[in-house]
């Protein structure tokens, strides 16, 4: 029988319903689509250089990045726990201070890549991870599917890379190099994964090079200048305020002026560089500002610089935000915007970062994540770097280890601080004495005040900082009787801190750096280990474990009437061109006696060996070689003279107008007990005799056949000879049917020669146009890390008449070649 319409119609109706219920159901019980990450970073980003932060100088718009700051949430207190790059890089990675992760300075120890990481955690809830610009932690990145990373500080143009443990070369601006790759990433990322993405700048790092489009961007403006920009370091401040090297005045060299160009552009930067800087560089020279015009002048160069790195940033953020607009991804995707810390611009007469102030301590942190964040919000808790981790794993729906010491920001995201949010944070630096004599500090920092201690290695002094009363920072009130009870309460909140953090009373020696004040500075990591038993598997050492850096320095001699020049006047300024390269070999030329003997009085980690080209002795100029005794085992030493002769002290031949020889030790590195030995020679060629430099080439040829049989090879020395002369040849090139044994370490780094790779600077700073005279070469198991002349210089004057040259290697296997 056939039913009634109306029942047809209510069966109909009913089936409808229950098709949509199920369908409800089933998505309802379908997990969300996580959010992606976009973590956008950048290297002395302050708060003064971004626009959405309103600083009243107004240095520079930053359209971009402001966006962000318009569609989210703006941190005004955003905190760094130490305020250096690495040790900030260890923190956000691990969600850990520098005493849990290991990682306290940029000098000592590799990041333990071993230890949990949230990019690791990430990883195993789903989450396809990428590293990709800057990394500056001497280890290589763990937790990530693809890195693609700077090796070491990085370069601002043509950067070699590290691409999943390879080397390659790039040519182009850092930073449009950086997003390139960041984007190229996204392009080909897995799209059925949530990503996390770390696309990290090396700008605007010192030394502050733009790119090419952006040199006179500012159409030589004149900034304001900060009111403490010759701040006396008055008002009960203490020795560590004084004793810096950090101001503007006294530490701003040559390069960072600019008026040294870059090693490693191509002609045609070249050519652009010198476009914009030469007239203003002559103009300066003719000026010749002194005292406060000085300061001026490189205050000015400076913003002009840093800023200009800044306007490649911003441009680099626009891309990455288009992007994310046209392949549809900006509505899952939480971007976040940071900076490792802040970064002083003239404040207090300074560059750089460290100190517990607020131009420092304070990092910008701008997050936009739609659909959470309330667009143009501004949030004022006392955040830090320490909560990225747990708010990264947050996002990401997963739990966050107990041992991280930070805390989830996303309640704050949403716009529900929780009532219990920190009203107190503690901050720790140690590295001393370089860079930049910062006297290693602690203390707490609140919502209005910051109680310092500056503990080492000379000083005990507790200071009080009141920004309610003091924004600038520049007055001590320690002793003000009227805030005794606030300094007793912040005592009593830094032991608080100290114990809930697990602070230890007192920090290892290894924390403050390489550079010893007050003890031996090797890490527990990285002492000489007993070598394995004959049985057990050979251990594969870490890269940085292979790694050897090497100077070869003609210091020039300590008697010769140079007037301002004198030894007296410049040793000082030498002792710290080296101590900042840190090498692990060096060899120096033109070394008398007592300049030998100098340089191991003030670098007792070295031994050292040489012996005056006269006698064999004490008489005449010795090409003395100096090693890590640390590191370093000796095997055997000794010399020889460059002559027909070679076991005669004082013996010349070919026409050579002075006795010359060469030093060489043989030594066994401890961090590699079972690699083969290293010959480090170090000799000086004759100025003079043609025939001489050839035939001193030819011998030390044969001599490292002898002498190094078995080894691994490394010649340093001043070799009076121009690339391309016969002496050069007949050391680096194949002779007859024989292959040599030497590579020249600069020209595997710089394939492409250049006009401005000339070492002896006559102690001028740009007499960079001669012959490179000076080399390092190499045998060829060992990989060219990094190879540079280093033009330190301070007011046009460098410490010696050539330029160290300087070279960064790494066996590539525990077999000599």
């Amino acid at each position: 029988m056939k039913k009634p319409a109306w029942i047809a119609s209510l069966l109909a109706c009913l089936l409808a319903s229950l098709l949509l219920s199920c369908v409800a159901a089933a998505a309802s019980a379908a997990p969300a689509q996580r959010p992606n990450v976009l973590f956008i970073f950048c290297d002395d980003h302050t708060t003064q250089a971004i626009s959405a932060y309103g600083e009243k100088r107004k240095l520079i718009e930053t359209p971009n990045i402001d966006r962000l700051a318009k569609q989210g949430i703006l941190f005004r207190r955003c905190l760094v726990p130490n305020s250096i790059c690495g040790p900030v890089r260890a923190t956000i990675l691990t969600g850990k201070y520098s005493h849990l992760n290991g990682f306290y300075n940029n000098e000592t120890t590799p990041f333990d890549g071993a230890q949990q990481t949230f990019p690791k955690l990430l990883q195993q809830a789903g989450y396809q991870t990428a590293l990709i610009g800057k990394w500056h932690l001497d280890s290589d990145p763990t937790g990530f599917d693809h890195w693609h990373i700077l090796p070491g500080q990085g370069i601002y143009y043509n950067p070699p890379m590290i691409r999943n443990g390879q080397r390659v070369k790039h040519e182009g601006y850092t930073t449009d190099l950086i997003t390139d790759f960041s984007i190229d990433w996204l392009k080909q990322r897995d799209t059925t994964r949530p990503f996390m993405l770390m696309s990290q700048h090396k700008a605007p790092h010192r030394e502050w090079a733009p790119a090419l489009r952006h040199l006179g961007w500012d159409q030589d403006r004149v900034y304001p200048e900060p009111e403490t920009l010759f701040d006396d370091y008055g008002n009960g401040r203490g020795l560590a305020w004084r004793d810096q090297d950090m101001m503007l005045a006294q530490a701003f060299n040559d390069r960072d002026a600019k008026l040294v160009p870059p090693p490693y552009l191509t002609p045609d930067q070249r050519t652009a560089w010198d476009a914009y800087y030469e007239p203003r560089n002559e103009a300066f020279r003719q000026a010749n500002p002194q005292g406060k015009e000085l300061v001026r002048w490189r205050y000015q160069r400076y913003l002009h610089d840093y800023l200009g790195t800044i306007k490649a940033v911003d441009e680099s953020v626009g891309r990455l935000l288009q992007f994310l607009d046209d392949a549809g991804l900006a509505d899952n995707t939480v971007v976040v915007y940071c900076s490792d810390q802040g970064f002083f611009l003239g404040e207090h007469g300074w560059f750089d970062k460290r100190w517990i102030l607020e131009e420092s301590l304070r990092t910008p942190l701008i997050v936009r994540w739609p659909g959470v964040t309330s667009a143009g919000s501004v949030n004022g808790d006392l955040v830090s770097v320490l909560d990225f981790a747990q708010t990264f794993l947050d996002i990401a729906g997963q739990p966050a280890p107990a041992d991280m010491q930070g805390r989830s920001l996303v309640p704050l995201l949403q716009g529900h601080p929780p009532a219990d949010w920190r009203t107190s944070f503690y901050y720790h630096y140690y590295e001393y004495p370089v860079w930049h004599k910062v006297r290693p500090h602690y203390g707490v920092v609140t919502d209005r005040y910051k109680l310092v201690h500056y503990y080492k290695p000379d000083v005990d002094d507790w200071e009080l900082y009141d920004l309610q009363t003091d924004p600038l920072e520049t007055r001590n009130f320690i002793a003000d009787p009227d805030r005794a009870g606030i300094v007793t309460e912040l005592k009593a909140e830094i032991a608080r801190l100290r114990s809930e953090l697990k602070v230890p009373a007192e920090a290892p020696r290894h924390a403050y750096g390489k550079y010893p004040f007050d003890g031996p500075a090797t890490p527990p990591a990285m002492q000489p280990k007993p070598s394995p038993p004959k049985t057990s598997p050979k251990p594969q050492p870490e890269s940085s474990e292979r790694e050897v850096r090497v100077m070869s320095f003609n210091i020039r001699y300590g008697t010769a009437n140079d007037g301002e020049n004198h030894w007296d006047r410049r040793k000082e300024f030498l002792i710290e061109t080296i101590r900042a390269f840190d090498p692990d070999l060096l060899g120096t030329q033109e070394t008398e006696g007592f300049q030998r003997d100098y340089l191991a009085e003030h670098l007792p980690q070295y031994d050292h060996l040489g012996a005056g080209r006269n006698d064999g002795l004490e008489s005449g100029e010795m090409m003395a070689l100096y090693y890590k005794k640390e590191r370093f085992e000796k095997l055997a030493g000794g010399h020889f003279w460059l002559s027909t002769r070679p076991d005669q002290a004082g013996s010349r031949s070919w026409h050579s107008s002075l006795p010359r020889m060469a030093t060489w030790v043989r030594l066994q590195d401890r961090r590699r007990a079972d690699a083969p030995p290293i010959l480090f020679l170090n000799t000086h060629f004759d100025h003079l005799g043609t025939r001489a430099r050839v035939e001193s080439a030819r011998l030390i040829r044969r001599q490292l056949e002898t002498l190094g049989e078995g080894c691994s090879l490394i010649v340093t020395g001043d070799f009076n000879a121009a690339e391309g002369s016969d002496p050069y040849r007949a050391l680096f090139e194949p002779q007859g049917d024989q292959s040599s044994p030497l590579v020249d370490t600069f020209r595997v780094a710089y394939p492409q020669r250049g006009p401005h790779e000339g070492t002896f600077s006559g102690f001028k700073a740009d007499a960079i146009s001669g012959p490179r005279i000076d080399w390092i070469g190499v045998s060829r198991d060992w990989e060219v890390i990094k190879a540079e002349i280093d033009r330190t210089a301070r007011d046009g004057r460098t410490p010696s008449d050539h330029f160290p040259v300087i070279a960064v290697l790494r066996a590539t296997s525990d077999t000599a070649q």
